[in-house]
């Protein structure tokens, strides 16, 4: 009986037993704990005397009790963290998902119209935009404007034959490419008439809102969200992807994308854009603040001009502006004027690039598509031919009502016969760079002036009657070999990158060359960073889908972007193009060009 109910003693040393009668008793057998008559165990400390079943269970109730509270207050105070943690997300994303609250749909319509109102009209075409034809609304350019014109004629094949004629329209079924196609006069009264057909109008409404909504999407992955910035950097985009990215980054200055305001995107823009595109940023910023999406739209929103990372440019003056040769055997073109700028392009030896401001020390350039910064240490000024106003007796043509006010300043004292130094001369509906393009003039071609201001000029040429920029008419009876002071760079046409995709081809920039462009040059010359397709200064996912899409014929691509594109070195660029620089990005090869 008394081997049934034992005490265990503990390190105090106790060492007792008790009997059935609950007498305690010297006993070495177990440590500090006894069982009872019921055998049911307790914990206390021996004290010679038998405590019983009740009051144990009354301890232990207790003690279970408080491990209870303790475990709940644990619980309650792991879920109101988790619920503070999960408060502070969402407000961190409380500006996001306001911004948000405009669809894509009406961004993307509204950045159609803000980009073919300065790009043209269904039937605009300009016959000869640096070496190849551009037409309709948004100006596609070379085989982009052959893929839209066969388009039209697939959906409507009887109206295609009898406007276009059997020549023009085999041309439009079955050429390869349009890379250096021009339109005559016939031809360009053709393709017009065909692109304000009911199928010509729907076939680029439909192209116009795919290739905005990529720029669309293209801002949204890079962080953007609100609605006025994505706007306005799709109209950036169409000049170029590695534009848009350049102020966009600058605007940022270090900072994330989603941050950025409208009125800051736009302050940078303006900073690190020639004077051409003046009047062209400032409708899209007025555009799209009319339309409620300006910085007060956005909660917790206003730019306080912070940022820092605009190009300061403030001791540029326009007093450097000229053509410019490059004396260096290559020349980086940077995107700040500072050596710690990235590199957005080379211009080779001998290359005549326009400059259209500068300091002294750097230039604002512009070549081949590319825009960015130079040290003037490497390029040598170019005499300039300029025209004295003739004093000629040439009759004027009056002006219509639209454009009486913006011409109360012209003087027949430009009147006569000039010549396009310019590689082509858009002419516009007004003499302001927003005003809608009617017509192109060649370089070398002849126009007759009516009247000018000295910035504009009353044109006519081959029917088409407009306005011209003068930067880039020189008078046949007058040349000068002074340097001029002008407003860079001319009112000029956009390049193939305006009509792409991708946007990631050349800028719409003033023509540096008066010789038509191959957009199939492969040269080592032109190299920036292999590997680098969009030339936005890194290597990544994008470079490998921009020279797929350019190899699938879908986009254009400038002198640096093929000569980038060559990754194994061989001037030529194909699809182990691609397979190497996707092989570079998965760490296969650990620099390029692969030779």
């Amino acid at each position: 009986m008394q081997a049934a109910h034992k005490f265990w003693g503990g390190s105090s040393g106790c060492d007792r037993s008790f009997d059935p009668t609950g007498q305690c008793r010297q006993s070495t057998a177990y440590p500090f704990r006894f069982q009872d008559r019921t055998g049911v165990c307790s914990t206390t400390h021996c004290s010679g005397r038998f405590l019983r079943t009740s009051a144990m269970q009354r301890l232990l109730t207790t003690q279970n009790s408080q491990r209870s509270v303790f475990m709940r207050k644990k619980i309650m105070a792991v879920v109101l963290s988790c619920l503070t943690i999960f408060a502070l997300v969402a407000s961190s994303f409380a500006v996001t998902f306001s911004a948000s609250a405009v669809s894509v749909d009406e961004m993307t319509k509204a950045a159609v119209q803000i980009i073919s109102r300065s790009e043209g009209t269904y039937g605009t075409i300009n016959p000869n935009d640096n070496g190849a034809v551009s037409i309709g609304m948004l100006q596609w350019h070379a085989d982009r404007a052959l893929q839209l014109m066969r388009s039209i004629a697939n959906a409507d094949t009887g109206s295609a034959q009898s406007i276009l004629g059997s020549s023009f329209y085999n041309d439009v079924m079955n050429a390869s490419n349009w890379n250096s196609r021009t339109f005559s006069s016939a031809e360009s009264t053709a393709a017009s008439n065909l692109l304000t057909t009911a199928a010509g109008k729907s076939k680029q409404d439909a192209l116009a809102y795919s290739d905005v909504q990529g720029y669309i999407s293209a801002g949204q992955n890079l962080g953007i969200s609100n609605a006025g910035v994505l706007v306005y950097y799709a109209e950036l985009y169409n000049r170029g992807m590695g534009v848009a990215k350049r102020i966009l980054n600058a605007a940022a200055g270090g900072g994330s994308y989603s941050s950025v305001t409208l009125s800051k995107l736009h302050t940078t823009a303006l900073a690190n854009s020639s004077s051409y595109y003046t009047d062209r940023l400032n409708n899209a910023y007025n555009t799209i603040v009319s339309l409620g999406w300006g910085d007060a739209s956005v909660s917790g929103g206003g730019d306080n001009g912070s940022g820092g990372g605009s190009v300061d440019t403030s001791d540029f003056s326009e007093s450097y502006a000229g053509t410019y040769t490059v004396t260096a055997s290559s020349l980086n073109v940077r995107s700040t004027p500072s050596t710690s700028g990235a590199k957005v392009g080379v211009l080779p030896n001998g290359a005549q690039v326009t400059v259209t401001s500068a300091n002294g020390s750097w230039a604002a350039v512009s070549y081949n598509g590319i825009s960015g910064y130079c040290s003037m240490d490497y390029l040598k000024q170019n005499a300039a031919q300029t025209t004295a106003p003739a004093e000629t007796t040439a009759p004027a043509q009056t002006t219509t009502t639209a454009t009486t006010a913006a011409t109360s300043d012209f003087s027949e004292s430009y009147a006569g016969t000039y010549s396009v130094n310019a590689s082509s001369l858009n002419i516009r509906s007004a003499p302001t760079t927003s005003a809608s393009k009617v017509g192109s003039i060649p370089n070398g071609a002849q126009v007759t002036v009516t009247s000018g201001n000295g910035k504009w000029a009353a044109v006519s040429y081959n029917g088409i009657s407009g306005y011209c920029s003068m930067d880039y008419l020189k008078q046949a009876a007058a040349q000068t070999t002074t340097t001029e002071e002008t407003t860079a760079p001319a009112e000029t046409t956009t390049t193939t990158a305006e009509t792409t995709t991708t946007a990631a081809s050349q800028q719409n920039t003033e023509p540096a060359e008066t010789t038509p462009i191959d957009m199939n040059r492969v040269d080592e010359a032109y190299v920036s960073l292999y590997g680098d397709v969009n030339c936005d200064g890194t290597i990544d996912i994008l470079d490998a889908v921009l020279l797929q899409k350019y190899l699938n014929g879908s986009v254009q691509l400038n002198y640096t972007q093929l000569a980038n594109s060559d990754c194994q070195k061989d001037s030529q660029l194909d699809i182990t193009d691609v397979t190497v620089l996707m092989q570079y990005l998965l760490r296969s090869f650990t620099s390029l060009p692969v030779a």
